[in-house]
């Protein structure tokens, strides 16, 4: 597809810029054994992720990402025995806020850029946690479309439909660029056009959702979108 076809390019953020297990790991391992880091990062995550669906599910009123965040991780510790006082909990629902990008994220969001094309985050975070972590990778974004606007989380498909409602830019003409499973079958099931960046080597739950393009890394986005 030419370039000039998409008027906007949208980015997941927790998944497909920033790699949660380095950035958030190292802040563990001051507070935990050192070998239990990993099984709380994890637990933690999926307990988040878990949420973001009970929420929408429930349809009692948006609950805040960083609500969910930390909700999850005091779950997550009781599940796995561990204990941290307040402060400390305190402190790693922030570090959300200072996530390190993927190597290849500064390089290649640069080159979109020169490409000529609009960019924008589309994530589960809240607006200003995603303002916070945007600074890091090195561009500056058009626009950043929130959970938080859209009073659900992904893969709802009223978070694909902001830019839509936004901007008035038809569906046809957004490139989603995923970082997730669910990511791609919520970006697909709205009716935008999906690049995948499947780090993990992962796949989707059902084929008729599955991305129109991926790569293991961003630079494969960078190739995808020069090609035209």
């Amino acid at each position: 597809m030419n370039r000039l076809s998409y008027d906007l390019i949208t980015f997941d953020v927790y998944s497909a810029l920033f790699d949660l297990e380095s950035s958030l790991q190292p802040r563990l391992v001051p507070q935990v054994e050192e070998g239990k880091a990993r099984d709380l990062l994890q637990e933690w995550r999926r307990l988040q992720l878990e949420y973001t669906l009970m929420s929408t599910l429930l349809a009692r009123g948006h609950v805040p990402f960083r609500t969910i965040t930390r909700r999850a991780l005091d779950v997550a510790l009781h599940r796995l025995g561990m204990e941290l006082n307040e402060t400390e909990k305190d402190t790693l629902t922030t570090a959300w806020n200072d996530l390190v990008p993927w190597p290849d994220v500064p390089a290649a969001l640069s080159a979109i850029r020169g490409l000529g094309y609009r960019m924008a985050i589309l994530s589960n975070g809240d607006v200003d946690m995603l303002a916070a972590i945007a600074r890091r990778t090195g561009v500056t974004f058009d626009h950043i479309f929130s959970a938080q606007e859209a009073g659900v989380y992904k893969p709802h498909p009223d978070i694909y439909h902001l830019p839509t409602n936004r901007l008035n830019i038809p569906p046809a003409r957004i490139l989603h660029v995923a970082g997730s499973a669910r990511d791609v079958m919520g970006a697909k099931g709205a009716g935008l056009t999906c690049f995948w960046v499947n780090r993990r080597g992962d796949r989707v739950l059902d084929l008729q959702l599955d991305a129109d393009a991926k790569s293991d890394t961003l630079e494969g986005l960078v190739l995808y979108l020069s090609r035209g």
